[in-house]
């Protein structure tokens, strides 16, 4: 295992038969072969096959192969929809070894955002299991997916990962999309109580083991 800290990023790669593991700048990215078969009975699925009726600002990606991605307005998303528009890449480094470690290799990208990598690694072939629990982030990664024509190799599930099933809430920076945190608010009584009007996003929790059976 290699450990590797800078700019508050934590990247710790854990090579295993038909297994790479990835954590990244608060997110898991995990690459490696993933069943068809869908046994994940409370997984959210969001069909990327269908229109998207958005109309956000998308622009192409400078990475090779060139894939669409739609982005925020850089007032809402200083950080990741900002650079983009500057340089038409994020986390230039970490995509690039993502495309240089991938062979035969699926991928599932826990934690999208409006895609920067799924869109990547599926431009490239790849399919790809890619799980956002933010809606406007997926209605973003959709329309991106539908204006590259990659629907036939892009699986979306809308639900947040955590290590148990349940309800949670997501707390959004409005300044910074990338800057989510996921809190655990319990059971269905507590959404019908005053806890409810603490979180703007309301999701169903399901766990990692599920998700990665899809």
């Amino acid at each position: 295992m290699k450990n590797n800290l800078g700019r508050s990023f934590l990247t710790t790669f854990l090579l295993v038969p038909l297994l790479y593991l990835a954590i990244h700048t608060g997110d898991v990215t995990l690459i490696g072969h993933f069943s068809t078969t869908r046994t994940c009975k409370s997984c959210d699925i969001y069909d990327v096959r269908e229109t998207s009726e958005f109309d956000f600002k998308c622009l192409q990606m400078k990475f090779v192969p060139r894939t669409p991605i739609c982005i925020y307005p850089v007032k809402e998303d200083i950080y990741i929809s900002r650079l983009i528009v500057n340089t038409g890449m994020w986390e230039k480094k970490e995509v690039m070894w993502t495309q240089d470690v991938l062979r035969t290799l699926n991928f599932i990208d826990i934690g999208t955002n409006i895609g920067v990598f799924s869109l990547t690694v599926a431009a490239m072939g790849h399919n790809v299991l890619s799980v956002e629990p933010k809606l406007e982030n997926a209605r973003r990664f959709h329309k991106a997916v539908k204006l590259g024509h990659l629907e036939d190799r892009v699986t979306l599930v809308t639900n947040a990962v955590n290590d148990k099933t349940g309800n949670c809430g997501l707390d959004v920076n409005p300044n910074n999309q990338g800057n989510i945190k996921i809190k655990d608010i319990g059971s269905n009584e507590q959404l019908n109580g005053t806890d409810k009007k603490k979180y703007t996003y309301m999701y169903n929790n399901e766990r990692f083991g599920a998700i990665v059976q899809i």
